[in-house]
């Protein structure tokens, strides 16, 4: 289970090309149905660049475009995404129309770690905190997250997640 105060928390630096690559691949990747704010998408594919990197070794050897329809990585890992500060008291959150169409094997949950309302800018940091089974982030009642108009979401509480460290050997190329 993460403890944000004891266990490693692998932090990848967002570049300026990872900004712009993400830019370049927005429109092409945006789901318009699905949108609730502005960064969204661009979150969701520096998200993905940050798991590339941290799994693979270079953020380029991401599927961002490559996967529609179905999980980010290897067609199991679900990479979700959230621009927050960081803290225990967040969850990964699986929306439930998502999670009613299919259920990834993995969910990897990256933290874009600034302050609300700020732009994503290179040198920020995005925190890989944690995984859970497919089992594991479908498993609690979906609910709103915070607003009521809010999508409904399964929420799995940051000391539910299991360390990066720990993310299955049998996945993890170096």
């Amino acid at each position: 289970m993460v403890d944000l105060l004891n266990d490693e928390i692998p932090r990848i630096v967002i570049t300026a090309d990872m900004i712009d690559a993400a830019k370049k691949l927005e429109d092409a990747v945006r789901v318009e149905r699905t949108r609730v704010s502005d960064v969204d998408t661009i979150s969701g594919i520096i998200g993905e660049f940050a798991f590339a990197h941290w799994y693979r070794g270079d953020w380029t050897k991401h599927e961002v475009g490559k996967n529609q329809g179905e999980a980010d990585f290897e067609g199991i890992i679900e990479v979700k995404s959230s621009v927050i500060p960081l803290s225990p008291r967040l969850n990964l959150p699986v929306r439930e129309d998502y999670a009613n169409a299919r259920q990834a094997e993995y969910y990897v949950w990256c933290c874009i770690d600034i302050p609300q309302n700020s732009q994503i800018q290179p040198g920020h940091e995005a925190a890989i905190v944690g995984w859970a089974t497919g089992a594991e982030a479908h498993s609690t009642p979906p609910r709103h997250m915070g607003r009521v108009t809010s999508y409904r979401c399964h929420l799995t509480p940051v000391p539910n997640l299991h360390s990066m460290a720990e993310f299955p050997p049998k996945l993890k190329k170096q």
